[in-house]
Formats: structure tokens, C-alpha cells, sequence
């Protein structure tokens, strides 16, 4: 029977097990992000409750709620998809491999919302980012022009990508291994653009800090951690999304020559989908502790957290800390010196 199989023994169970292993991964990277995020939320509210605006909490929280109410979603979409794939098209290895090529069991709108969850992850989790640079460049659009570009192109990308697996799906004349290969390089294309927003919204609130700090040594000490959380976020984020891009790009359309691609991709997916909410998730939290290790341990007063006065100037007078970050330190107590009433009126936290 084998020898009448129309595609390779070794590629059939490469893929059907990359699909079970697949989707043992997200389980198991699901069960960490599930525990991590009602903590993060919980730190996050519990050290802002009495001094974050309540627009700046709702967003925050909102958003890493969404993030875990899309990551639940996915789980259990890709228990049903393997439960096809297993058991009600399971007669035969052959038939295992085709539904985990055509995904042909599924209704065209559990395919979309598949996709979509997917991708309304990378919005919210790069939509964060855009809110923190418009409120650390002072609500200037201009400043944070290339980032909003990126993604405003990245939502644009996602309904492409989402109207044209719903068309693709409805229309078996559109059906072919060229509109397949076209739908992949939409999605290589998201991701793309989704590495390139996070990374240059990054770097923008990076070289903010940076440039408003680096004079003052004691001052960059003070905020450099800030930086190294940030960098390490986007650099993980950035990372599983350039690898989903080229997984994307490797996928001709056609299976026998896409193998390689699709198996790839299989397990790229589950980490690309935790990361992008457990990315933002886990930096939140680390900055609230950090800086709550900071307040009360810091003993030299020219390390407090109030910012610098160039960099005061460019958030302006009516930012909160909270806007950059949503989850950075304040401490108005630590300030000793002789102009400290007057400092007060007008100092911000990061």
C-alpha cells in the first residue's frame, strides 16, 4: 500500500508528527503563559493602584487580557484540528497527511478565525508598542512615523491575509498551487512586517531614553535596565516572526516540494503564538518588580526615577509614566535636594 501512496512514507509521518509534537508544544507553552499572565495583570494592578489613570490600566490590562483570550482560542481550534486529524481522518496514514495538508474537514469560518487569532495577536502585541512611542514622543505622529507605518501596513496585511484564505477557501476555482504559493507570501509578508514594526517601535523608545539619558552616566544607569527588558522582548518577538516568514516563503503551494516548509512552520506556530502575548505579558511584569526592587533599595538620591529634564521635555507636561510603559517605576519621595518642592511640580516618572 505504501508503494501506491502518491507522496513520500518519510514525509507523510514527518509531517503528521510534527502536528502532534506541534501541538503538545502549545500545550505545555500554553499552560506557562496561562499561569504568567492573571499574575502579571495582578502585579501590574496592584503596584499602579492608586497612581496610574484609569485609560492607562484599561489599556494595559485589556490588551494582555486579549492576548490570553486569543491564545485560548487557538488551543482550542488546534485540539479540534488534531482530533481530525487523528481520529475522523485517521483510516489510514494517507488520509492523516492529506487533512494535515488541506485542513479539507474544517468549516471555511473556523479557517479564518484560525488565521485571524493568530494574526490579532501580533496587532495587539505591536499595537501596545505604537501607544507607548506616540505617549514617549509626546504625542507627536510625526516622530513615530515609520513605526505607525509599519503598522498601519501590518493591519492592512492582516485583512489581505484573512480575505484571501476566506476567498480561497469558498472558491474551488481559485483553488491552485499558484493562489496557494500568493497566500503564503501575504502571510511571509505580515510577518515581515510585524518583526519590522516591533523592532523599529523598539529602538524608537530605546533612543529616547537613551538620548535623554546618556549625559548624565547616573541617570542611564538608572534607566538602562529599562532598555535591556525592551530589547530582550523584541528580540525574542522579532525572532519567531522572521523565522515564520521564512517558513512561509519556503511553502510553494505545493506539498511535495513544501515539506520541509510546512514542518517548519508547524513548529514555529505555537512558539510565535505564546511569545507574541507572553512577550509584552512577561515585560510588564518585570519592569513592575524591577522598579519595585529599585524604590526600595535605591539609596543615592541622584538615582531616582524622576526623568531627566530633556527627556521631560520631550514626553511633556501632561504624560504619565505609565503612558510609555505602562509598567514602569515612580517614586516621588527620594528627591532631597534644595530645589525639590519646585522639581515636584513638574517631574514625571518613567
Amino acid at each position: 500500500m505504501a508503494s501506491q501512496d502518491p507522496f513520500p512514507v518519510n514525509d507523510q509521518k514527518a509531517l503528521i508528527s510534527a502536528n502532534l509534537n506541534s501541538t503538545l508544544m502549545l500545550l505545555f507553552l500554553s499552560g506557562m503563559y496561562l499561569a504568567i499572565s492573571p499574575a502579571s495583570i495582578y502585579i501590574y494592578i496592584s503596584r499602579t493602584r492608586t497612581r496610574a489613570a484609569k485609560r492607562t490600566k484599561y489599556i494595559i490590562v485589556g490588551t494582555l487580557s486579549a492576548l490570553c483570550l486569543c491564545l485560548v482560542l487557538q488551543i482550542w481550534i488546534q485540539w479540534d484540528y488534531l482530533n481530525d486529524v487523528f481520529i475522523h481522518q485517521g483510516e489510514s496514514r494517507l488520509s492523516s497527511f492529506i487533512e494535515s495538508v488541506t485542513s479539507a474537514s474544517f468549516s471555511v469560518s473556523i479557517v479564518v478565525l484560525q488565521s485571524v487569532l493568530q494574526n490579532v495577536g501580533f496587532l495587539l502585541a505591536d499595537g501596545l508598542m505604537i501607544w507607548r512611542c506616540y505617549h514617549a514622543s509626546g504625542g507627536s505622529l510625526l516622530k513615530i512615523s515609520i513605526p505607525l507605518v509599519l503598522f498601519i501596513s501590518e493591519f492592512g496585511l492582516t485583512v489581505a491575509d484573512s480575505t484571501f484564505i476566506a476567498l480561497f477557501d469558498l472558491r474551488q476555482s481559485l483553488q491552485t498551487a499558484e493562489n496557494a504559493r500568493r497566500a503564503n507570501h501575504i502571510s511571509a509578508a505580515l510577518f515581515c512586517t510585524a518583526a519590522a514594526t516591533s523592532l523599529s517601535a523598539t529602538l524608537f523608545l530605546c533612543y529616547t531614553i537613551y538620548s535623554s539619558t546618556s549625559m548624565n552616566p547616573q541617570s542611564w544607569k538608572r534607566y538602562r535596565y529599562i532598555v535591556d527588558i525592551m530589547l530582550q522582548s523584541s528580540a525574542i518577538y522579532t525572532t519567531f516572526a522572521v523565522i515564520l516568514m521564512i517558513s512561509d516563503f519556503l511553502n510553494t503551494g505545493q506539498a511535495i516540494s513544501s515539506i520541509k516548509g510546512l514542518v517548519l512552520s508547524n513548529y514555529i506556530e505555537p512558539l510565535a503564538v505564546v511569545t507574541s502575548g507572553l512577550a509584552p505579558t512577561v515585560m510588564v511584569a518585570r519592569l513592575m518588580v524591577t522598579s519595585e526592587k529599585d524604590e526600595n533599595h535605591t539609596r543615592e538620591p541622584t538615582l531616582s526615577v524622576h526623568l531627566p529634564e530633556d527627556l521631560e521635555k520631550q514626553i511633556g507636561a501632561d504624560q504619565s509614566p505609565e503612558n510609555l510603559s505602562g509598567t514602569l517605576p515612580n517614586n516621588t519621595d527620594d528627591v532631597y535636594s534644595s530645589e525639590a518642592t519646585r522639581n515636584q511640580e513638574t517631574d514625571r516618572s518613567w
